[in-house]
């Protein structure tokens, strides 16, 4: 199939929001949003292929990123290369970043353990002390205290419980 005829399909499948300007993916989509075209029996990320339509070939270990939050969207207008650091930056800036506390499968801590450590702190104890008690370093405590990670961490009712 030439790539005029691709094109002619691929374009078949989408459609035009006045509201917001995206131009929406109104085919098949995975089960994260983003739109899927099959090419030569191979499924491909629509907006990559997009992408690539306009751009050329997309480099080895790039992302096409969105930059109107939309994973249907397959505008030229809306789309950037970028690379995998970009995107998660991109995620983190826009406030979508929803892992934290015992839902981020890289933390080492749970929540009731950074309430522990909260009131350790506030009893006056040392970071040293606590970092070798749970097995982190002493920058992870003093992350915790200065509230660059577990911002969302409180001391709740615990301290009536002791």
């Amino acid at each position: 199939m030439s790539k005029q005829n691709i094109q002619d399909r691929f374009y078949k499948k989408t459609k035009k929001n006045i509201g917001n300007g995206c131009l929406e993916w109104q085919g098949a989509k995975d089960n994260k949003g983003y739109g899927i075209f099959r090419i030569d029996g191979k499924n491909h990320q629509a907006h990559r292929v997009a992408y690539s339509f306009v751009h050329g070939e997309i480099p080895e270990g790039m992302k096409v990123l969105h930059n109107c939050d939309n994973r249907a969207c397959i505008s030229d207008e809306h789309l950037r290369l970028g690379t995998q650091q970009d995107n998660v930056s991109d995620m983190i800036n826009k406030g979508r970043w929803n892992f934290r506390g015992n839902a981020c499968r890289l933390s080492k801590l749970t929540e009731l353990q950074v309430q522990t450590i909260l009131l350790r702190l506030r009893n006056g104890e040392k970071q040293e002390t606590i970092a070798n008690d749970f097995g982190v370093t002493r920058q992870a405590i003093s992350d915790i205290k200065r509230k660059i990670t577990w911002k969302h961490a409180k001391l709740k009712d615990m301290e009536y419980c002791i």
